[in-house]
């Protein structure tokens, strides 16, 4: 795996189903083996935006956004108490233990190579970038001002980001994360956003697909 350097973000701009449109890092191809970035193409095609697409997941993000709007500093403060609290606790647990955390944790488990998850991390968002449900403990409760959830949601146009990969030190793994729309079935505008964290390891060790 080649080394990867953090580059500005520009648009290439792909036909998706639908009005959908690819955002790709600028180094992203530079970066990863040609082949193995189409494999990522093709499980964003295949499992991730039929996956966005389930009705549960759905339901839980229009079920989140009936809620109060909260306000910039009720996010803040819940984003710090969420970072600030060690391991899980009960409100933490109710993000990980709904319905739509145990069907992201079904679809994480049907896609392993044997112990290890080929998508190390699944997470869906509100409008406003906040978690409604996940596999595992994100860092933060917010993720409204990070590129995963701008760049997706759009607005509430609606696009799928690939960004560039990362190498995670404590598990000497590479990884991708791939963002997509949350759609609303009716009115085709984004209502949330999920992202997913693939395991660019087991692509390249396996090729398994």
């Amino acid at each position: 795996m080649k080394t990867i350097s953090r580059g500005k973000m520009i648009k290439r701009v792909v036909t998706l189903a639908g009005a959908i449109l690819f955002l790709i890092a600028v180094n992203l191809a530079s970066a990863m083996d040609s082949e193995i970035l189409n494999v990522v193409k093709r499980i964003t095609h295949k499992k991730i935006l039929p996956l966005a697409k389930e009705p549960i997941l759905v339901n839980a993000v229009r079920e989140a956004n009936k809620k109060a709007v909260k306000s910039p500093d009720e996010i803040i403060q819940l984003d710090k108490r969420w970072r600030a609290t060690e391991g899980i606790d009960e409100w933490i647990t109710g993000f990980l233990n709904n319905a739509c955390a145990y069907y992201l944790k079904k679809f994480q488990k049907d896609a392993a190579r044997g112990e290890r998850n080929l998508y190390s991390e699944i997470f869906v968002m509100d409008k406003q970038g906040n978690i409604v449900a996940e596999t595992d403990k994100t860092t933060d409760y917010w993720q409204g001002d990070e590129d995963k959830f701008i760049k997706s949601f759009a607005d509430g146009k609606g696009v799928v980001f690939i960004d560039e990969p990362v190498f995670d030190e404590s598990s000497e793994r590479y990884s991708v994360q791939v963002s997509a729309p949350v759609l609303d079935p009716d009115t085709h505008k984004a209502i949330g956003a999920i992202t997913v964290g693939i395991d660019l390891d087991i692509l390249a060790e396996q090729f398994v697909y």
